[in-house]
């Protein structure tokens, strides 16, 4: 047994696993924002590829255009035909989060962590711009049009 009390007799993780890292030295002060830019350049967007009428569409789903704003979680609502995006603001600073999605955008809201609608949001073609203060989880549920 792995921990003290459970049998967990199948349920091993055998093989190799593969982790890549990344550091960044730093002699002195860095703003969040500068961490987030090159966090970002390290990590790459989840991207979607889809095919409409034969020809195939690449791109991200979903991705922030606000330095100071971080993507946590992006996942289908659980009752509705929606996307839920989830972000947090990483800075001291209030800041309007923009969000750009990969198709283009119905409407959407602002809702709260157990995902009811709290208030519209503005939306234009495929950007959403939700205002987020210092330090806030933001979430986001995006109406794609059909």
């Amino acid at each position: 047994s792995w921990w003290p009390g459970v049998q967990a007799v199948d349920a091993r993780m055998l093989g190799s696993l593969h982790f890549r890292y990344g550091m960044m030295p730093c002699g002195g002060s860095i703003s969040m924002a500068e961490l987030v830019r090159r966090a970002r350049r390290f990590n790459r967007p989840p991207e979607t590829v889809r095919v409409f009428g034969g020809r195939p569409y690449s791109g991200c789903l979903v991705q922030c255009e606000t330095e100071e704003c971080i993507i946590t979680a992006v996942k289908k609502h659980v009752r509705r035909d929606s996307l839920v995006v989830r972000f947090f603001n990483c800075c001291s600073n209030r800041v309007v989060g923009v969000l750009r999605a990969g198709f283009p955008v119905e409407s959407a809201y602002r809702t709260d962590l157990k995902e009811t609608r709290k208030h519209a949001l503005k939306v234009k073609g495929r950007v959403v711009s939700a205002p987020a203060a210092p330090w806030e989880i933001v979430t986001v549920e995006v109406v794609f049009k059909r």
